[in-house]
């Protein structure tokens, strides 16, 4: 299973690149945001509400450092449970949905339920399995047509070109992430 955090942290930056504290702060900003969106609204949709309230809490103390004016224990725990408020707010407005697990791209409109990944659900809530690979529209239909380098391509060329990747290093890249969807999917 991948998300979009994981796939966006492998993808954006080259491999022979030491990250200035400056691209690691925001790439923690970005982590936080993702995990305290879905933590939100999972909260709020009746998912187990102990786990994620505790996590959505951890996460948003963690953002509270990187916001915050001060560094000490009780700015960090006002601060926050200001933003652990903010992100349940912002879900009932505007619930998480998860990104396409092969390209990225939102909406998702399917979810393949894992071990295997042959059956699909058209909503989050129908998940039943502990894992799933979620699908835009187009993937859908590359994955229903059994089109592997169509999801390859279309994966890799949003990465052509950054921070010095070229088009066979990302096609590489896609096809190695997207093989353990294929490899379940057909029991080999």
């Amino acid at each position: 299973m991948t998300s979009r955090r994981s796939r966006r942290m492998f993808w954006s930056m080259p491999f022979d690149h030491r990250p200035s504290d400056a691209e690691r702060l925001d790439a923690i900003r970005r982590h936080a945001h993702d995990s305290l969106r879905y933590f939100a609204t999972a909260a709020l949709g009746g998912e187990d509400r102990d786990w994620t309230r505790a996590y959505l809490d951890l996460t948003a103390n963690y953002m509270a450092l990187a916001e915050g004016d001060s560094l000490d224990d009780r700015s960090m725990l006002e601060k926050g449970s200001e933003i652990a408020d903010r992100y349940l707010d912002a879900a009932k407005r505007d619930p998480w949905t998860p990104p396409c697990s092969f390209c990225g791209d939102s909406p998702a409109v399917a979810w393949f339920e894992g071990p295997r990944f042959t059956h699909s659900v058209d909503a989050a809530d129908k998940v039943r399995a502990e894992g799933a690979w979620t699908a835009c529209a187009r993937c859908l239909e590359l994955v229903r047509a059994d089109d592997r380098e169509g999801l390859a391509r279309r994966d890799a060329k949003r990465f052509e070109g950054r921070d010095g990747v070229d088009l066979e290093r990302a096609m590489t890249m896609a096809r190695d992430m997207h093989e353990k969807f294929w490899k379940a999917r057909t029991g080999a």
